[in-house]
């Protein structure tokens, strides 16, 4: 996964673009890791605390909680890999 994710340097630069290679780069992450895309959407649509309750799709189309609108882009996409990263580890158990 290290990778994948060291592909992906310069976060949200560049408006949809940017959140197209973000949806790409966690594609990727879950099938390089063996999962399908259902997979994938059922990370996407869940409500995460670390993004103040709203899911990874909202994150994704630039839907902020306050709080996770206040961090920079690159914590903000640090924080979903991290999330990313504990569906993984979520789904090997």
């Amino acid at each position: 996964m290290d990778t994948i994710v060291a592909a992906y340097t310069d976060p949200f630069k560049g408006g949809m673009a940017a959140r197209l290679q973000m949806f790409g780069v966690l594609r990727a992450t879950f099938q390089a890791n063996g999962y399908s895309d259902l997979d994938l959407w059922n990370f996407l649509r869940k409500a995460q605390t670390a993004l103040g309750g709203m899911t990874a799709a909202e994150h994704l189309i630039g839907h902020h909680s306050v709080e996770v609108a206040q961090l920079s882009k690159r914590d903000q996409d640090e924080i979903l890999l991290e999330l990313a990263q504990e569906e993984l580890w979520r789904l090997q158990q």
